[in-house]
């Protein structure tokens, strides 16, 4: 199961913005934690110049993704365990809508067929090979490949179909519109307070998401909206370090310069 990152995303947004300025950076409320009882931001935190008010946010390239993943995680990292000594890189690749569809009551049942089937047939793939494991549904696309290079142990991936992945910029699109839909507002009424506005995006998502991707669609969606924050970040926290990328600062906007051709900053998660 993926970690919450909320604080280390947050803290990492608040050091960067800290060496960007030249300014020492303080938190000075936790309104979230202190107010459950309405809905508040995330963190407060100022300078000896301006006065911030900062949201974080995961965001997925379809509804329901994180707790796909959770499920996709919570079934296969006992596999990775359990043939992590094997002697070269294997990969078990299944499609995304079979994974999900496993029921959680047969979960330690499918293990068991899958992990018999790894044992059966690892040792007779040589370096470059791929076969299909021949397993029922919802199986019937799990796939074993060997490389010829790579650390050993079995690995664990994800495929989608030609068909969401045709998609998979919608989903995406309507996924960002519900994110801003949900923090901006939010956002937008610490402005009454005198505050500037920082809202840190996080993606979590190595097969579906990448940082073009993910601005792209957020800046679509910036366009038609009245409430947008003076500061816009985006972590990728699936690989370490994590990445961060600036979408928008004050009037700057990706792609436009000087954003559009900075690279990312990288922070240890």
């Amino acid at each position: 199961m993926q970690r919450n990152n909320e604080e280390a995303v947050c803290q990492h947004v608040i050091d960067y913005m800290a060496r960007r300025t030249g300014l020492t950076m303080r938190v000075t409320c936790r309104p979230d934690h202190e107010h459950r009882e309405v809905e508040a931001v995330e963190v407060l935190f100022e300078s000896s110049e301006s006065r911030y008010a900062l949201e974080h946010t995961r965001i997925e390239a379809f509804g329901g993704q994180i707790a796909a993943d959770e499920k996709f995680l919570a079934f296969f990292v006992p596999l990775g365990k359990q043939f992590a000594k094997l002697p070269d890189h294997y990969d078990l690749v299944i499609d995304l809508e079979e994974a999900r569809r496993i029921p959680r009551s047969d979960r330690e049942r499918v293990q068991q067929i899958v992990a018999s089937a790894v044992e059966r047939v690892a040792s007779t793939l040589r370096p470059g090979d791929a076969v299909n494991l021949g397993l029922p549904e919802p199986l019937a696309s799990l796939e074993l490949r060997r490389r010829a290079f790579g650390r050993p142990g079995l690995w664990l991936s994800r495929s989608i179909s030609r068909e969401f992945d045709a998609a998979i910029e919608a989903h995406r699109a309507k996924r960002i519109c519900l994110a801003l839909e949900r923090k901006c507002p939010k956002l937008a009424r610490c402005r009454e307070d005198g505050r500037e506005t920082v809202l840190a995006l996080e993606s979590n998502d190595l097969p579906l998401s990448n940082s073009g991707a993910i601005a792209a669609a957020v800046v679509a969606e910036l366009r038609r909206r009245s409430d947008v924050p003076d500061y816009l970040y985006l972590f990728e926290t699936e690989i370490e370090p994590w990445a961060l990328w600036m979408i928008k600062e004050l009037g700057a906007v990706w792609p436009e310069a000087p954003l559009g051709e900075m690279g990312p900053c990288y922070v240890s998660g």
